[in-house]
């Protein structure tokens, strides 16, 4: 509207800027994924001139969110925000039925995001084969991870320092500009999670595997298209895996192409 020359915006009621609010968080932080996940598979493997422009925009959308979430705070604050206007709109602000139902859409998108948007290194276990990953961050942490791989971001290195007599295995990881922290881990399941230990004892087995042994037993995830899943496989395995004295496990490093690192056990022989 104009005044006396001027323009005016409308001033917006708190109950409209509730459910403005919730469906911004919900259509630009964690739609786009929703999206991707089901135009991906019906895209051609690549385009034959610059893709169009609603798939650079996507890619964005898709990348400033993994940005956003590759910190955990800023993951649970976006969340419960998103989950808190969207309740209370649904709540107090009493709206139509199309954005009731929109609001409802909003809230399942973020509750069900952990589950969608679940971490796995960048080689896991090949059919048959058990697989044990002391690096994983565990549910809330698998998001943050995950969304470290997307905006290409590594948070900690690994390094395998080898295995004792009794087939525990030493291992080190380095996490930004924090010291060295060295850990244990049982394979069997004797222990659970690894442990934080003050130093590695001396004497470590550190029986190293041809690469070729190791990425029989492997796959790498997430691969699209599938058939480039071979390649992508050898680039994601780091040279120097260990075989435990007992001769039933291989220790690895896994990497995601341009994200984080993981250390990952494989038994050595397929399960019967």
């Amino acid at each position: 509207m104009a005044s006396g020359g001027k323009l005016t915006l409308p001033i917006l009621s708190p109950r409209v800027w509730l459910v403005v609010v919730a469906l911004l968080v919900a259509g630009l932080v964690f739609a786009p994924l929703y999206l991707a996940m089901a135009i991906y598979p019906w895209l051609p493997h690549s385009f034959s001139g610059p893709p169009p422009m609603w798939y650079s925009a996507l890619g964005l959308l898709n990348f400033g969110r993994d940005l956003l979430f590759s910190d955990l705070a800023r993951y649970l604050v976006v969340s419960l925000l998103g989950i808190g206007t969207a309740a209370v709109a649904l709540l107090w602000a009493r709206p139509y039925r199309i954005v009731q139902a929109l609001l409802v859409l909003a809230l399942l998108a973020i509750l069900v995001f952990p589950w969608i948007y679940e971490y796995q290194p960048g080689l896991v276990a090949a059919p048959g084969y058990a697989m044990r990953v002391p690096t994983h961050p565990g549910f809330m942490g698998g998001v943050v991870k995950r969304a470290q791989d997307g905006a290409e971001q590594v948070p900690c290195k690994y390094e395998l320092l080898g295995w004792d007599v009794t087939n525990i295995l030493f291992y080190q990881a380095t996490c930004g500009n924090d010291p060295a922290v060295t850990w244990f881990y049982d394979p069997r399941g004797a222990i659970d999670d690894p442990h934080v230990t003050p130093r590695a004892p001396g004497g470590l087995a550190r029986d190293e595997m041809l690469s070729y042994e190791v990425l029989d037993r492997v796959r790498a995830s997430g691969v699209w298209p599938p058939d480039a899943e071979p390649g992508v496989r050898s680039i994601q395995l780091r040279q120097g895996s260990l075989r435990s004295p007992d001769g039933q496990w291989v220790a690895l490093i896994s990497r995601h192409v341009y994200g984080p690192e993981d250390v990952v056990i494989v038994r050595w022989e397929p399960q019967r």
